[in-house]
């Protein structure tokens, strides 16, 4: 009988460690992706007290360069310490950022954020490639800077950073999974070696992501003029109405007052300021360049000067997205780099399948994701996640992509999930 019990428990302890953990996500109130996509807000504002606590540093990466600037928030006692690659395109001192900075500085850690990698923060600095977008180059560069900015830390302060952590959300949880894999593979000597990884809501594939959140914004041009200009209106006189109220309760019955359309606009048009910054600076330092001489991007050249950049954006809104930035910015930069490269490699060496063994293997990785993220997976991505990671992947019923942070039972799954990193 005691064989038969031992038996059924390790087979219950197999079963248990194989699957992902799903959570039921209590009194959320929004069914609708997209509603509970907008609702990140409700994370990411109320932080400038903070902001102005913490301490900037700026470190030199690359000779030539500007120095990296980022920004760290210091406990007064020894701890381990925590960084944090913000969202696409973002800025180090972003609204999210600062939010997930102050809930790890709250609960005892020493708490950095450093610009993601797509920004002019990082890549100007940083960046040798040039162009971003393309993760396994990036991610070098982001290696490179991070063991820059921990060893000043050690230096400034010897002996306060017990460990250094990595946690990303959105694409920053991207290249947080692509640091793991990086960090592995390298021998003692180049490894920083970080305590351990959260990857927050990251995107299977880079390439179908974009591609969703050109769809949410092309969603406007099926409207009239008249549509447009009054759904406009509408939108932004309630965007007004939701940051100007301080009743949470109120704030929750105007964003559900949204069609999902109007919503998948404003996620979409969000994104498209990014991308306009991506080719505003690349344009202005001269990156472009090449691939003006080789005919592509035919319809932005000669539009952006120090004088007037109307042209510019204007070229940008009406004959460019996220898949043309990719296809004909991205893979032929590196192509000129590379002949050997093909498009098909670059996207696979850009997703996660391509670092599918350590995902399987890695333990020091944790991923939290939300089922209902529309634009970081599919049905089958997100089955290939919950095979992939097992027990490693704490998924989520709702929130859509990053909009369940501000719930306490998340902040108690993030907070857990980096309990391993303290050091008694």
């Amino acid at each position: 009988m005691r064989q038969f019990t031992a038996f059924v428990l390790v087979l219950i302890a197999k079963v248990a460690f194989s699957q992902s953990i799903e959570v039921s996500l209590e009194n959320y109130p929004f069914i609708s992706p997209y509603q509970a996509t907008l609702s990140s807000e409700g994370f990411s504002s109320g932080n400038e007290r903070f902001d102005v606590k913490g301490n900037e540093y700026e470190v030199s990466i690359l000779v030539g360069r500007p120095e990296l600037r980022y920004k760290i928030w210091m406990q007064e006692h020894a701890a381990p310490a925590i960084i944090i690659i913000p969202g696409f395109v973002s800025h180090y001192r972003g609204d999210s950022a600062l939010a997930l900075a102050n809930l790890f500085y709250q609960n005892g850690f020493h708490t950095i954020t450093i610009a993601n990698p797509m920004n002019y923060d990082f890549s100007r600095p940083a960046l040798t490639g040039g162009i971003p977008g393309y993760p396994p180059s990036d991610t070098q560069d982001l290696h490179r800077a991070l063991a820059a900015v921990t060893k000043q830390l050690n230096e400034k302060s010897p002996g306060l950073f017990q460990n250094y952590n990595i946690v990303g959300y959105s694409s920053g949880a991207l290249y947080t999974l692509f640091l793991a894999a990086l960090e592995s593979q390298q021998n003692e000597k180049d490894r920083i070696g970080f305590q351990s990884y959260l990857a927050i809501n990251p995107p299977v594939d880079p390439d179908y992501s974009l591609s969703q959140i050109d769809e949410s914004y092309r969603v406007y041009k099926k409207w009239s003029d008249k549509e447009k200009k009054a759904n406009y209106l509408n939108f932004v006189s309630r965007i007004a109405a939701i940051e100007a109220s301080k009743n949470r309760k109120e704030q929750i019955e105007m964003i559900k007052s949204f069609s999902d359309d109007t919503l998948r606009v404003a996620i979409g048009s969000t994104f498209r300021l990014k991308l306009a910054a991506l080719f505003q600076v690349a344009y202005a330092d001269g990156y472009l360049d090449p691939l003006f001489e080789k005919g592509y991007l035919k319809d932005l050249r000669g539009t952006y000067s120090s004088y007037s950049r109307r042209d510019f954006y204007k070229s940008i809104e009406d004959n460019y997205d996220f898949s043309r930035y990719i296809h004909e910015v991205v893979v032929p930069y590196y192509q000129f780099k590379d002949p050997t490269l093909d498009a098909k490699t670059m996207l696979f060496r850009s997703s996660l399948y391509s670092i599918s063994d350590n995902l399987r293997t890695n333990p020091l990785i944790t991923v939290i994701h939300n089922k209902d993220d529309v634009y970081m997976h599919n049905s089958s991505s997100l089955e290939w996640l919950k095979a992939t990671l097992k027990n490693k992947l704490i998924l989520f019923d709702r929130g859509g992509h990053v909009g369940n942070l501000y719930m306490p039972q998340v902040q108690e799954k993030i907070i857990q999930a980096m309990r391993s990193s303290r050091i008694p």
